[in-house]
């Protein structure tokens, strides 16, 4: 209900105006006057409104309403601080969660690109691999040269030491060794 209905409600109510309970009476017309329904002030006894006897459901009406209204009013007023504290509830919730989806669509991002990277990365990964490879290959080719390089080397050594070991001296003790 819209606060400006809520407020002419409340005062078109009479307030403390014969306060307390409103009751309403038949009355048994005499031969002059019509029967009626009346609206009383139960302290007082003052009669606030006279109705046509069709009209009993309004003086009940009426002296209903005299004690509901303001409670009425008040019930309303409590719900509209309720739901306006809900709403603020709600407002910051809806907040909470745009937040969420902001940060889970970062989040996604974030992981879009790392596996863009990754994938990056991983194409390098394979070409060290392949040169690692190509350098194992080499590796093990210059190992295999140096192998047959000290199986030469060897070789040589024994025939160096087979011509050393075969080659003449020139001692004083040899024939034809001038003295």
């Amino acid at each position: 209900m819209a606060t400006d209905r809520l407020a002419e409600i409340a005062e078109s109510h009479p307030g403390d105006w014969y306060s307390g309970e409103w009751r309403t009476e038949y009355v048994e017309g005499r031969s002059d006057e019509p029967s009626c329904y009346v609206v009383k002030h139960q302290e007082s006894g003052t009669v606030l409104a006279e109705l046509p006897d069709w009209a009993g459901p309004i003086a009940l009406f009426i002296a209903d309403a005299h004690d509901a209204v303001p409670e009425l009013v008040a019930e309303v007023r409590s719900l509209n601080d309720e739901t306006s504290k809900l709403a603020n509830i709600i407002a910051g919730t809806g907040l909470a969660l745009w937040e969420e989806e902001r940060d889970t669509a970062r989040l996604r991002l974030a992981w879009q690109s790392a596996r863009q990277r990754a994938a990056a990365y991983g194409e390098g990964i394979l070409r060290v691999v392949r040169d690692r490879e190509a350098w194992e290959g080499w590796t093990k080719s210059a190992e295999a040269e140096v192998v047959r390089l000290r199986t030469v080397l060897a070789e040589r050594d024994e025939q160096i030491a087979y011509l050393i070991a075969a080659e003449p001296t020139l001692d004083d003790d040899q024939p034809g060794a001038p003295q």
